[in-house]
């Protein structure tokens, strides 16, 4: 999983990087990191018989490193196309159709609705699109975070807890 979440900050960076505009030699050793840096997740995908929040950040990484890579580094299509193929089911075997997570842990529901989140944006950037019982069963998601968060955006330690979180939500729309 760690890895996994250096490969979201990296692309992230990286992505900061291209806007910034720095110099080739400069979003090279980016590259480099985060081709190393996925190769890595791809050798040690965690998929076992009770997929959670690790396999999750597995393919939110595979999708979102393989997409900002895929032009430069053709073997990253295959890491696409791995999350693509595993994707709408994890959401659907993670979620209860009232939205809530089956690890039963708040933090856990919070981390994982935020990589099934940046996976389907990754996913629309690049021209694709979720099915909607993918959408609405995240939607569910989102709304029971809305319900346990409090003003400040913290939800209350409930189960298993992890620190990780994708986005800082600030209490802007």
């Amino acid at each position: 999983m760690e890895s996994s979440m250096r490969v979201i900050s990296l692309v992230l960076a990286l992505d900061l990087l291209r806007a910034a505009e720095a110099s080739d030699a400069v979003q090279a050793r980016f590259l480099s990191a985060l081709d190393q840096s996925l190769a890595f997740v791809w050798y040690t995908i965690e998929d076992t018989d009770i997929r959670g929040n690790h396999f999750t950040a597995n393919l939110a990484a595979l999708m979102l490193g393989g997409h900002a890579i895929r032009a430069v580094q053709p073997r990253a299509q295959r890491y696409v196309n791995y999350a693509e193929t595993r994707f709408e089911k994890e959401v659907l075997l993670q979620y209860t159709r009232d939205g809530v997570n089956f690890e039963k842990s708040f933090s856990y529901h919070r981390l994982v609705s935020e990589l099934f989140l940046l996976l389907c944006i990754s996913r629309k950037k690049a021209g694709g699109i979720s099915p909607k019982v993918v959408t609405e069963r995240l939607q569910a998601a989102a709304t029971f975070t809305d319900w346990l968060s409090d003003p400040g955006g913290h939800v209350p330690v409930w189960g298993d807890s992890d620190d990780a979180e994708i986005f800082t939500f600030d209490g802007m729309d």
